[in-house]
């Protein structure tokens, strides 16, 4: 098994080599108040903990989001970091919505990539050298738009 460790204050990413066997296990046993993210793109599992400019960020984007959305009257469902999994691949992205989609998930406690769709829009806060691109694996698992906000040399928020 492989792993990367990168350490900033308060945050950290691993990548690990492992099968989706191990991805599921480890997915299952994560608690619902964990504050650690994951992504699996089949062969590499990151494990992310966000710091806490890299939450300011996220909650940046989605009160913008909000705002603008009230504005133009539009339909904006949050589901934040949900899991998506269609095996083999799974990531819990920063923040997700639905717009188009909104009215076939609202409501729902899981979002099951098998019967339900994608987010309309998946939003990552890349603020490491070390993230993985989810460019890819966003597409694979049907989501129409993702957006990366690279802070990768931001200067922190105080």
């Amino acid at each position: 098994m492989a792993i990367a460790i990168e350490s900033e204050p308060q945050e950290q990413v691993i990548h690990l080599k492992v099968s989706w066997r191990t991805y599921e296990t480890l997915a299952a046993g994560m608690s619902e108040d964990s504050h650690t993210l994951l992504a699996y793109n089949g062969e590499t599992l990151e494990l992310m903990s966000p710091h806490t400019d890299h939450e300011a960020y996220k909650s940046l984007v989605d009160l913008l989001l909000g705002a603008l959305m009230a504005e133009w009257d539009a339909n904006l469902y949050n589901t934040g970091s949900s899991t998506l999994k269609a095996e083999p691949l799974g990531a819990e992205p920063d923040t997700s919505y639905y717009t188009t989609n909104a009215n076939k998930v609202g409501g729902l406690k899981k979002i099951d990539l098998r019967i339900s769709p994608p987010p309309d829009l998946v939003v990552e806060i890349d603020m490491s050298y070390r993230r993985m691109d989810k460019l890819d694996l966003y597409a694979k698992l049907g989501v129409p738009e993702f957006w990366r906000l690279a802070m990768r040399d931001y200067k922190p928020l105080r």
